[in-house]
């Protein structure tokens, strides 16, 4: 390394030293690679490793010195790492250095086991904590009995799991069964009452898939067929698998019978209508709470259309669920006769008051 450059003002900056290159100018023609045969300190200008990993180009160079290839070499040397310049100097007597030309450099230690940095001593220690514990059970003369015992257990427990997933495997089996059979009762239910002509083609059997509170539509099955009802139609509220009448028009499901309704309890309570745009209808209920209703479907929308200001509507909760809502309002004039009247009535007394005052 000493011998490296032509002139005593090009040199290698070790990690001890320290050099301004705020005037100095990045130069390829320092280019370079070496070894020091005192130090082991092995050098290469960071322009000859372009795009390598340190790890990769560490096993380059124990490679090409003869070393093994293996994890205490590799960390050895990452140990050691650093990244320097190779620079010239305006002057190798100034203090610190001054640069002139530089270019980056890779310097580490190739393997020794005089030299041990802390990622090596970690690497030993994890090694020494391993053998330890191995030396301890290895040591123990019941461990191998334990080992034994343990191994017998996860056995017993794998075998019962196995049991357990043939179990399952067999319930979905006969779930998929039943299903299938389910299916095909209604379909065959339906073919039955259109081939005797028991009831009109527009009247067929349907199963409950679901009751969406939140949606307020009844989930529909005949046989593949899904088909949507709006809670807003509903007399009673079924249970997931009932089954029931529906009458169909055009695809769409006009009504419903759930003859195997249960029956839950709703809670029926009266609001005033205090305006109507669009899909949503603001109401205030006796307590004098104001909420907003928004329509979930065409059925509750072509209901809205319909409502005017002070109309009444009647809505129907399950718990905190909103099921349904029908208007209470007269279709006739009386009411709004009636309203113009009593408004007639109260400004004649006021105009009457103020007279007389």
């Amino acid at each position: 390394m000493r011998n490296l450059f032509s002139s005593k003002d090009q040199r290698l900056i070790t990690r001890d030293e320290t050099i301004d290159l705020s005037r100095a100018t990045y130069s390829a023609d320092l280019s370079s690679t070496g070894l020091d045969p005192e130090s082991q300190n092995f050098h290469v200008s960071i322009d000859r490793v372009l795009f390598q990993t340190p790890v990769s180009m560490v096993q380059t160079i124990l490679e090409a010195h003869g070393y093994v290839l293996n994890l205490e070499n590799i960390l050895a040397c990452l140990d050691d790492l650093h990244l320097t310049v190779l620079a010239q100097l305006q002057s190798s007597e100034a203090t610190p250095l001054q640069g002139k030309r530089y270019l980056p450099a890779y310097q580490f230690r190739l393997p020794s086991k005089l030299h041990v940095g802390p990622l090596l001593r970690r690497f030993y220690s994890e090694i020494e904590s391993y053998e330890t514990a191995l030396k301890a059970l290895k040591d123990d003369p019941k461990g191998a009995v334990r080992q034994e015992k343990k191994a017998e257990q996860n056995k017993d427990k794998l075998e019962a799991l196995e049991k357990e997933n043939r179990e399952l495997k067999q319930e979905i089996k006969d779930l998929k069964l039943e299903l299938q059979r389910a299916t095909q009762s209604v379909a065959q239910a339906n073919r039955a009452l259109s081939d005797q002509n028991l009831m009109p083609a527009q009247i067929r059997l349907a199963t409950v898939k679901e009751v969406k509170y939140e949606d307020r539509l009844i989930h529909l099955k005949i046989g593949r067929t899904a088909l949507q009802f709006p809670l807003v139609l509903a007399v009673e509220i079924p249970e997931a698998g009932e089954r029931c009448l529906v009458h169909i028009d055009n695809g769409v499901v006009k009504s419903a019978y759930f003859f195997e309704a249960k029956g839950k309890h709703i809670k029926p309570s009266a609001a005033t209508v205090l305006f109507v745009k669009d899909h949503l209808c603001k109401v205030r209920d006796r307590q004098r709470r104001s909420f907003v209703l928004q329509a979930k479907n065409e059925v509750e929308l072509a209901l809205f259309k319909r409502l005017r200001r002070q109309d009444t509507l009647l809505l129907y909760y399950l718990g905190e669920h909103l099921l349904r809502f029908e208007s209470l309002s007269d279709e006739s004039e009386l009411p709004f006769v009636d309203r113009l009247q009593e408004q007639l009535t109260q400004y004649q007394i006021y105009h009457d008051t103020e007279e007389g005052g």
